[in-house]
Order: structure tokens, then sequence, then C-alpha cells
């Protein structure tokens, strides 16, 4: 029996403690389950694929540091997926990219916020492009909100902002969507029409 069929037959714990006391075929294991869906995570917090790469092996290193604090409360996918985000938040800070807060009181509260697209069909990479193309905190504060599953307390503490700046730069982020959205219903739009 090969060593990777070995791992293969272990149950999740035995893996976990192999890969706590360094089994390289463990963390092999660990990396080889999660990778795909944790390089998802790292590009929804980046400019680009490479810079993804890096986030994802500086997360891993993190994963297999920190290990030994997994408590089994929620599945390792669980988190593994929160070393990702703190990761890539980390990452975020150190490249120096400067958030840009929104007051919620300075929020026109109805601009943008009565279309709806209706029967639009759009591709994850459409919707990827455009979630990537909104400034740097909203986009933050979308992916841990409406991705990620973060409540606006969890966002405040994790980006050291305010429960209202983090709910204001959600609705700007909604906002700014629902706008490119349109322009893309539209542009889509004239595309068929001009084909008749």
């Amino acid at each position: 029996m090969t060593k990777r069929n070995y791992i293969d037959q272990l149950d999740e714990q035995k893996i976990i403690d192999g890969a706590i006391k360094k089994d390289h075929a463990c963390q092999k294991w660990i990396y080889e389950k999660f990778a795909n869906k944790m390089m998802a995570v790292c590009l929804r917090y980046t400019a680009d694929a490479d810079e993804a790469k890096d986030l994802l092996q500086d997360s891993f290193i993190r994963v297999f540091d920190y290990l030994h604090q997994f408590r089994h409360k929620g599945s390792l996918e669980g988190w593994v997926r929160r070393v990702v985000v703190t990761s890539a938040l980390n990452h975020y800070n150190v490249s120096k990219r400067r958030f840009t807060d929104v007051d919620i009181d300075s929020v026109d509260w109805e601009k943008g916020a009565s279309y709806t697209p209706y029967n639009a069909q759009y591709t994850m990479d459409e919707l990827t492009t455009l979630i990537k193309k909104l400034p740097p905190m909203a986009q933050t504060v979308f992916n841990l909100f409406a991705v990620d599953g973060y409540s606006h307390n969890e966002i405040a503490e994790m980006l050291n902002i305010s429960d209202g700046t983090s709910k204001s730069n959600l609705f700007r982020a909604r906002a700014l969507l629902q706008e490119k959205l349109k322009q893309l219903e539209q542009h889509s739009y004239g595309q068929v029409r001009e084909h008749r």
C-alpha cells in the first residue's frame, strides 16, 4: 500500500494530527482537498490570478502553522476558509491599498435602489469581473458580507471600521453592481436587437 493510499484510509482527525506533526503526506492531503475552493476565495480578494496564487500559498502556510488551534467547532473546511479570509485581509492591509470609507450619512439612499434586473442571466466570470471593479473597501465588504457570510459586526471588527461604515459600503457596492448589471443588460439587449 502506498503512503497516499494509506492517507486516504485515515479519518480526518488522524490526518489533522499527522499534519500538525508535519507529516507531508497529511499536509498534502489537506492542501489538495481544499486548494481549489480556497483559490476561489483568494481570487475574490486579489487583483489577479498570480496574486491569488501567492495568497493561497501564504494562507496554507498559516493553516499548517495554526492547525493545532483547530477545535472541531464546525468543519475543517470552514476553519481553513476563515484562515484564508483572514490572510486575504492581512494581505490587503500589508499591500497598503487605501480603503475608501463611505460615511453612512453621506449616502444617497435612493440612488440605485430601484433597479432590479429581471430575467437576467450572468455568468460567474461576468459577476466576478464586476465585483473586482468595485472600489477596494466596497469590494471587500461585499465579499465578506454577501459571499462569505460575515455580519456587519464581524466585518467592522476585522477591518477596524464602524458597523455603519460596513453597511454603507455594502449599500454602495450593491448600487454600483446594480448599475453595472443594468449597463451590461442594456448592452446585451442592444446586441440582440442589432442582430434582428
